[in-house]
C-alpha cells in the first residue's frame, strides 16, 4: 500500500511459538526492513542534500523536479542525491547549478538505474560540477534519458558520468549533450577511471559542441569497451590540446560498430592501446576525419 508523507505509521511484528514449552525468554531478530518509495513533486534546495537513499526509491510514476543550487568546496563536494541503495529514475528532471556539486552520488554498494527523464548540469561558477558520480563498488545502469551539460566559464570543469574506483558502468541507450558557451577547461560526457573490466557502453548517442568538449575519456591503466555508439561534434574552430575530441584514450579500449564524426574535432586521440573495428570515422571540410596515434592502435 502507498503511505502518505507527513504521517506516522506503525509496523507491528509478530511471531508464532511452535513449541509447547513455557520457560525461557522468547526473542527474534529483524535483519532488514525495506520500504519502496515513489516520489513526486518539486524540491528546491541550496543548503542540504535533497535525498539520501539507502532503501529502494523510484520515480517511475512521477514527474519529480529537483533544483539543486548547492555550494560546495573543492575538497568537499555537495550532492543533491546520495544513493547507497537502489535508485530508479524513469521520469522527471534533476538540475544542478552550484559549484563543487553533484546531481547524484552513487557509492558503496548502491545501484542507480536511469531509463528516462533529464539530468542537467550547468557550470556557472568557474568551478567543478559532476552530474553523476559512480564510485566504490556501485553500479550505474543507463538505458534511457538525457544528460545535458553546459559550461559557461573558462575555468569550469564539467562531467556527465564520472566512473571511479571499481564501479561498474553499463550504458545501453540514452543521450548525452556537452556544450561550452565560452572557452572551457574540459567538459566530458563520460570520464572513466574505474578498474572494473566489465564496464561497457553500447547504443549511446553523444553530442559535443565547443572548445574542450570530450565525449568519452578513458584514463590510463583502465579498460573500457564501446560498441554501437554515435558521436557527433563541432569543436568550435579551435585545434590543439584543448580542442574537442570524440574519443580520448590513454588506457585500454575497444571500440566497434560506431560512428565518430564532426568538424574541428579529433575523432580518436590515443595514448594507450585501442582496438577499432568496423567504425565510421568521418570528418568534414574542417576536419581530416583521422586520429592522432601516440601508442598502439589496432584497426
Amino acid at each position: 500500500s502507498k503511505l502518505q508523507g507527513g504521517k506516522k505509521y506503525y509496523l507491528h511484528l509478530g511471531y508464532r511459538k511452535d513449541q509447547s514449552v513455557n520457560t525461557g525468554d522468547d526473542s527474534f531478530t529483524v535483519h532488514s526492513i525495506r520500504v519502496n518509495f515513489d516520489i513526486a513533486g518539486k524540491i528546491e534546495t541550496n543548503i542540504n542534500t535533497a535525498i539520501k537513499n539507502e532503501g529502494i526509491l523510484n520515480t517511475s510514476d512521477s514527474n519529480l523536479i529537483i533544483n539543486g543550487d548547492l555550494q560546495g568546496l573543492s575538497d568537499s563536494y555537495i550532492n543533491t542525491i546520495e544513493n547507497k541503495g537502489e535508485l530508479s529514475i524513469n521520469n522527471g528532471t534533476i538540475n544542478v547549478y552550484g559549484k563543487y556539486s553533484r546531481a547524484i552520488k552513487n557509492y558503496e554498494n548502491g545501484t542507480v538505474n536511469i531509463a528516462g527523464g533529464y539530468i542537467n548540469g550547468y557550470e556557472n561558477y568557474s568551478a567543478e560540477i559532476i552530474t553523476i558520480l559512480n564510485r566504490d563498488s556501485a553500479i550505474l545502469n543507463i538505458t534511457g534519458g538525457i544528460i545535458n551539460l553546459t559550461s559557461n566559464h573558462a575555468d569550469g570543469w564539467l562531467c556527465g558520468v564520472y566512473n571511479n574506483n571499481s564501479a561498474k558502468l553499463n550504458i545501453t541507450s540514452g543521450k548525452i549533450n556537452c556544450s561550452t558557451i565560452s572557452y572551457s577547461k574540459f567538459t566530458k560526457g563520460i570520464y572513466n577511471i574505474s578498474d572494473n573490466e566489465e564496464s561497457i557502453i553500447t547504443g549511446n548517442s553523444i553530442n559535443i559542441n565547443g572548445y574542450g568538449t570530450i565525449a568519452i575519456y578513458n584514463e590510463k591503466g583502465v579498460n573500457l569497451k564501446i560498441d554501437n555508439i554515435n558521436v557527433d561534434g563541432d569543436g568550435g574552430n579551435r585545434w590543439g590540446t584543448m580542442g574537442a575530441k570524440c574519443i580520448y584514450n590513454s588506457g585500454n579500449m575497444e571500440i566497434k560498430n560506431s560512428d565518430l564524426r564532426g568538424k574541428y574535432v579529433s575523432q580518436i586521440q590515443n595514448y594507450g592501446n585501442i582496438l577499432v573495428e568496423n567504425c565510421n570515422i568521418i570528418g568534414s571540410s574542417n576536419s581530416s576525419g583521422s586520429y592522432s596515434v601516440y601508442s598502439t592502435l589496432i584497426l
